[in-house]
């Protein structure tokens, strides 16, 4: 179709050069309708060409999908009377016709949904670079199938390059743990082994890291990879600047200081020091930490609304943490209830709240059991042999 259309196209360019105007427009008229007709028969001739294709006696596919065994515009239910593995040299083939779901004497329909289910159950596995099929034989309603397979490569060493030799030893120990030697090396391993890598960095405040993965083909070992892992570690990425919004009963300095783990880099030389990176899981933590000091505040409704870590420059980065502080909280009045044992005065000075206090709930459950600074309710009653007291 492509050659025939090719040699149209030629042939008309230069019959263009000397048609009338007239000529030329009904010309280009047919042109077209060629064209859009030539559209419509290519992908249905492409759709056609899905399903089996017939397979030659010396192991290769011939280069004619259609013939006339099979009418891919009629399906037809055949018997399997085999079915073949060829091109896997490593992997067993009767676990991979396992794989398949299909066996000697079920009942496919060619074109049908059962040769792309079993072809999907071979790429599920993702032990495999390439899966087809094929047959090499009908005999009536009987058909003989050849599945064409193309093993993937197995991982047997590694190397890692731009990295101290301190760094070497942790991510090859890391490396090892997820990615075995000898396992197929697939897309799902190398996005592994890049994750591992950048994980690592991150953690040491390098967050440009770029990691290029080599495969190469090893000739000490049949179907086997090595692989070369390049490391770029860039520069460390510090905290420039922590900007707080909305807090307006807090001082911005104190909620910063209430930031044990995320530090933004200081310019004094008290500072210099300071660890400056940031790490998610800690800056998580030091989140949590801001909530509990406005908690312990009396601002019990406090919340972040929203925070960003941005870029403002190549090694630097800046967060804002825009907080809704809410309503402060204080004791109103203390009523005590079911205490026969002890009178409200004594249990209202073992507490230790007032009224007009500041409301604190973990200083609450505290006073209330288990203080350990100083007696509390459920001690008192404890002491007493009120084991269950609630």
């Amino acid at each position: 179709m492509q050659n025939f259309c090719s040699i149209f196209f030629q042939k008309t360019k230069l019959q263009r050069q000397t048609l009338p105007n007239n000529r030329m427009k009904k010309k280009n008229a047919w042109i077209t309708l060629l064209l859009i007709c030539s559209f419509w028969l290519v992908p249905n001739l492409s759709s056609a060409q899905v399903g089996l294709t017939p397979y030659g006696s010396k192991n290769k596919k011939t280069t004619t999908t259609l013939d006339d065994n099979i009418s891919y515009a009629v399906p037809k239910q055949y018997i399997i009377s085999d079915i073949k593995i060829e091109g896997a040299k490593y992997l067993d083939h009767v676990a991979l016709i396992s794989l398949t779901g299909l066996k000697k004497g079920d009942k496919i329909t060619v074109p049908g949904d059962e040769i792309s289910e079993a072809i999907r159950h071979l790429w599920d596995r993702s032990i495999l670079g390439d899966v087809s099929c094929g047959y090499d034989k009908i005999d009536g309603d009987s058909i003989s199938l050849v599945f064409i397979l193309k093993e993937r490569p197995q991982l047997s060493r590694f190397s890692i390059e731009g990295v101290s030799k301190s760094h070497e030893k942790d991510l090859t120990a890391k490396i090892k743990e997820r990615v075995q030697l000898g396992r197929i090396i697939d897309d799902v391993a190398l996005k592994s082994i890049e994750r591992i890598i950048k994980d690592f960095y991150v953690q040491k405040a390098f967050k440009n890291v770029e990691v290029t993965l080599q495969p190469r083909k090893d000739t000490l070992y049949s179907n086997h990879i090595k692989l070369n892992i390049l490391v770029e570690k860039g520069h460390k990425v510090r905290i420039e600047d922590i900007k707080i919004n909305g807090a307006n009963e807090v001082s911005e300095a104190k909620i910063i200081r209430k930031m044990k783990k995320t530090k933004r880099k200081g310019l004094r030389f008290a500072k210099l020091f300071t660890p400056s990176k940031l790490l998610a899981e800690e800056y998580a933590n030091d989140k949590k930490a801001i909530i509990n000091y406005y908690q312990k505040e009396g601002f019990r409704d406090a919340r972040i609304v929203s925070d960003s870590v941005f870029h403002t420059s190549k090694d630097r980065i800046a967060i804002h943490i825009n907080i809704e502080e809410g309503n402060r909280y204080y004791y109103r009045n203390i009523t005590w209830k079911g205490n026969y044992m002890y009178n409200d005065t004594l249990l209202a000075t073992i507490l230790g709240i007032n009224r007009g206090d500041v409301y604190n709930s973990e200083d609450l459950q505290k006073r209330l059991s288990f203080n350990p600074s100083g007696t509390d309710i459920t001690s008192l009653y404890m002491d007493d042999g009120y084991l269950f007291f609630n």
